[in-house]
């Protein structure tokens, strides 16, 4: 059972601030939220202790780096066999290019996010993963197509029925000039995308450079769009009451302004955390956090009136996450072959 931890009014708009904005300095939050520096570090620090920010963690595009291949893998085990589940899950932890894991309560028992470098890589990693695993029954997966919504934070002021302050995150300066990846670009990507507030002194320690060229080289990840955005986890079990829903989206009619309307239904609704364009028997997935089962009930209800063409939604409901995102496996995704 996890200890749950009471947020007043300050710690929300806290929290709220910091989703997408993780590298912002304690002068920066306090000034938002209207506090002295030291107060606002005071519940900084104690969030952190309590575990309600569990780590911070950098949003690269993987894509700018590398040619991959993403696919979400739902996996059914055979139901006279429950003992399997946890060596799977062992297994799976272990595989660099399984980068979460996630228990489900609905059509399949694992929901299992892979980045490979090709279908061949994909291909081999997995027939080795259901060999090793023979209690599997059904090992099917999604390629996705294209990331429509980004993360943007939790509704928080939709979970606790508060009204937030409204936060416009700083966009990061972009240009469209190239910039030749190197080995200690990789190095400094790999390292941010799970200590996204890692000092900048620090990080040229761990990469083994002076601080201001890797200063400078960060910057220039900024502006080239390979970094987009600097994450603060919130863990939502120790804080707040939430459904953690799982969607699978069919339209039943797809010309491409259905798409288009679809995808800009979606990111009207701040409950829809993150979607993709998947290929298979479904169009889209979407991450939806809400507060409740009636909560969702309305959402779905919402969206199929401003999309007629929604004609199926299939439903599972996260009951765990087994293995947060570890980081994409960046060396093995550049290496040849």
């Amino acid at each position: 059972m996890v200890d749950t931890v009471t947020l007043d009014d300050i710690n929300l708009r806290l929290l709220d601030v910091l989703q997408t904005q993780a590298r912002l300095t304690s002068a920066q939050v306090s000034e938002h939220l209207g506090l002295s520096q030291s107060a606002c570090l005071e519940r900084w620090r104690r969030l952190e202790k309590q575990g309600v920010i569990r780590r911070y963690r950098t949003d690269i595009d993987v894509d700018r780096v590398a040619s991959n291949i993403r696919v979400f893998c739902e996996v059914s085990l055979d139901p006279d066999r429950p003992e399997a589940l946890r060596p799977l899950i062992a297994d799976c932890m272990a595989v660099p290019e399984v980068v979460s894991i996630y228990r489900n309560d609905g059509p399949y028992h694992l929901l299992v996010s892979v980045v490979c470098r090709n279908v061949r890589h994909y291909h081999d990693l997995t027939d080795a993963l259901i060999a090793r695993n023979p209690a599997i029954l059904r090992f099917s997966g999604h390629v996705v197509l294209h990331r429509i919504k980004v993360f943007q934070g939790y509704p928080l002021g939709l979970l606790t029925g508060k009204t937030l302050p409204p936060v416009t995150p700083a966009p990061l300066q972009t240009t469209q000039a190239p910039l030749r990846l190197d080995g200690l670009h990789l190095k400094i990507l790999t390292t941010l995308q799970t200590e996204g507030r890692l000092s900048n002194l620090a990080l040229a320690e761990r990469v083994a450079l002076s601080p201001s060229p890797c200063l400078e080289r960060v910057k220039r990840l900024e502006q080239h769009g390979y970094i987009a955005q600097y994450v603060t986890e919130i863990d939502l079990e120790r804080c707040l009451p939430h459904l953690y829903v799982m969607a699978e989206v069919s339209l039943g009619n797809h010309g491409i302004e259905e798409f288009r309307r679809f995808e800009a239904a979606m990111a009207s609704f701040p409950e829809i955390i993150s979607s993709y364009k998947i290929a298979g028997p479904f169009d889209y997935t979407m991450d939806i956090i809400c507060r409740d089962w009636d909560h969702f009930r309305a959402l779905e209800q919402r969206l199929a009136a401003l999309c007629p063409a929604l004609c199926g939604l299939r439903v599972a409901e996260v009951k765990q996450r087994l293995k947060h995102f570890a980081g994409f496996p960046l060396p093995m995704l550049t290496q040849p072959g």
